[in-house]
C-alpha cells in the first residue's frame, strides 16, 4: 500500500511531502503522526473535489481515506517482522 501511495500521483505526493510531511518532521512529530496528517489534508481534497462537481458531501470518503494512514503503520511494522 506505501508504494501505491507513493507512486499512482507523483506530483500530488511530492508536494504533500514537501510540504506537509517533511515542515511536521523538522518540528518533531513522529513519522506516523506526519503521515496521518497527510492522509488527512489529501482526505479533505479528495472530498472536495469529488463533492463539488457531485453536489454533495459524504464523510464516509473521508472516514476510509484517512483509515488508511493507520493500516500503513500496521503493514511497515509487519514487514520488518
Amino acid at each position: 500500500m506505501n508504494e501505491y501511495w507513493r507512486l499512482w500521483n507523483k506530483p500530488v505526493h511530492n508536494f504533500l511531502v514537501r510540504h506537509i510531511y517533511y515542515p511536521l518532521l523538522r518540528k518533531g512529530y513522529s513519522k506516523e503522526v506526519a503521515l496521518t496528517v497527510v492522509f488527512f489534508f489529501s482526505a479533505l481534497g479528495h472530498e472536495y473535489w469529488a463533492s463539488v462537481p457531485l453536489g454533495f458531501f459524504t464523510v464516509w470518503t473521508m472516514v476510509f481515506f484517512i483509515l488508511q494512514a493507520p493500516l500503513m503503520i500496521v503493514q511497515k511494522k509487519l514487514d520488518m517482522v
